[in-house]
């Protein structure tokens, strides 16, 4: 499921379909920083990358990536991951 060679933490659109797929029913309003980096540990990938990052902007452009993958909408011209 998760590709050892995309499990970098700025590749927020990867992480996003990776927590859909293996957390489908989570409800992304009333989700925690905390519970959202126990669900990333969860993988057992995370242990061969640098830490996770800890800034709440990251959380949050992650929980919006999420959001995303869920609902389908295309999001190419929507601002660039880097300027969250």
């Amino acid at each position: 499921m998760v590709d050892k060679d995309n499990t970098e933490w700025n590749n927020i659109k990867f992480w996003a379909k990776a927590l859909e797929e293996k957390y489908p029913r989570t409800d992304l309003l009333s989700l925690s920083d905390m519970r959202l980096k126990e669900m990333l540990s969860s993988f057992d990938c995370c242990n061969r990358i640098d830490s996770l990052p800890t800034d709440g902007a990251y959380f949050l452009a992650l929980k919006s990536a999420w959001s995303a993958v869920r609902n389908g909408y295309d999001d190419r011209n929507d601002v660039p991951d880097a300027y969250i």
